[in-house]
């Protein structure tokens, strides 16, 4: 069940992607948009988990407008990778790697 929640997600975030209606302010950019996206805390603490954070990081960071419609999802699958990690690390070790398989259809713009 926990997989399939994370995996609908992560499937939310890109259907999220194209849905720009062009009337984006200039200003929501802010000068640390090329800056690594900070969670408090930092790293869940897996390596699954924190290999597909640095690499949304890296991501990220090449694509302003990529960030800003990704940054508030990306902190809070990370915050729930961390609850999970405490409880479920297996079940939190299972979604990061099915991120990571799937980073490529996440962000397709992303190489």
């Amino acid at each position: 069940m926990t997989r399939t929640c994370l995996l609908l997600a992560m499937l939310a975030i890109v259907g999220c992607k194209g849905k720009e209606s062009g009337g984006g302010s200039a200003s929501a950019a802010t000068s640390s948009s090329s800056a690594p996206i900070s969670v408090p805390g930092g790293v869940v603490g897996i390596k699954e988990c924190d290999d597909y954070i640095a690499k949304v990081n890296a991501c990220l960071t090449k694509d302003p407008a990529l960030r800003e419609q990704n940054e508030a999802q990306v902190k809070a699958q990370t915050e729930n990778w961390k609850a999970m990690a405490q409880s479920n690390k297996e079940g939190a070790t299972a979604a990061c790697k099915t991120a990571l398989d799937n980073f490529a259809l996440l962000f397709p713009t992303c190489k």
